[in-house]
């Protein structure tokens, strides 16, 4: 995987997210912020499918910079990419040529058929969604009985956090105009732990574990920007395992990580 050549990115799109690839994947240091927040939350995401057998059929779903089917795919399996932009798409394809499987698709109505996937990766996109109940059916539907679907999203309950749940949200009548908008500024609400659980739950599935990722060690949030950064990045790393560990874990991580399991005779 390597960044795709400036001068052949003339779409907007392209160099929006180029931009963010530059902060988060191939900044040359991990003592950024930007980027040990970034790849802290891939690799933990990419370590809960270590256990799918090589050659599964993956689904990287509103796909964005398309990093996570693109580590996937290099472990053995056939990755999916779908996102409603194709020129989202064609940043993917030219950041790695080997990659062929591109659908344009909604993940509220995805374009595929029944037990199609053994992984669907659904990762920071149920917060921008006005409807993210659709999104879990329409994952349950795609997915084998028994496959894993692998969900992060920001935290709710981490201090600071200025959004409304989505318990809170629900009966706001402007989601649908405001869904879809990219980065932080299209977040229409957060979740807490119980909402998260419950609703993934509510869409088929089993939750076999949810942890806590990304504490300010390695975001540099609640100001620890300003004195953390003199510390070097592996012992932010460890100093963010534990403090994910703690009772305080709650009120610190900056998002939530799910893996559940598709539950049989359900999405039918």
């Amino acid at each position: 995987m390597k960044p795709p050549p400036i001068d052949a990115l003339r779409d907007p799109d392209h160099r929006f997210l180029l931009e963010h690839d530059r902060a988060e994947w191939f900044h040359p240091s991990m003592a950024a912020f930007s980027a040990q927040a970034y790849r802290s939350r891939v690799r933990r995401i990419v370590r809960a499918a270590a256990r799918l057998p090589a050659g599964s059929r993956v689904l990287d779903a509103a796909c964005a910079q398309g990093n996570l089917g693109l580590l996937l795919s290099e472990r053995g399996h056939r990755v999916v990419w779908l996102d409603r932009r194709r020129s989202f798409l064609e940043f993917v394809r030219r950041k790695e040529e080997t990659a062929r499987d591109f659908v344009s698709g909604d993940v509220c109505a995805l374009p595929f058929r029944e037990e199609s996937f053994d992984l669907v990766v659904l990762c920071e996109i149920l917060e921008h969604l006005a409807d993210p109940e659709a999104a879990l059916r329409e994952c349950c539907r795609v997915l084998r009985a028994g496959g894993r679907l692998l969900v992060s999203t920001p935290n709710a309950r981490r201090l600071f956090a200025h959004l409304p749940t989505y318990t809170q949200s629900r009966s706001d009548p402007t989601l649908r105009d405001r869904q879809g908008r990219p980065d932080a500024d299209g977040h229409l609400f957060l979740f807490d732990e119980g909402e998260l659980i419950a609703l993934i739950e509510l869409g088929g599935f089993s939750v076999e574990r949810h942890e806590y990722i990304c504490s300010p060690w390695v975001t540099g949030h609640l100001k620890f920007r300003h004195w953390a950064r003199f510390v070097p990045s592996p012992i932010r790393s460890v100093l963010d395992a534990l403090s994910l560990e703690s009772f305080v874990a709650s009120r610190l991580a900056e998002g939530h990580l799910v893996v559940a399991v598709r539950r049989e005779h359900t999405c039918k």
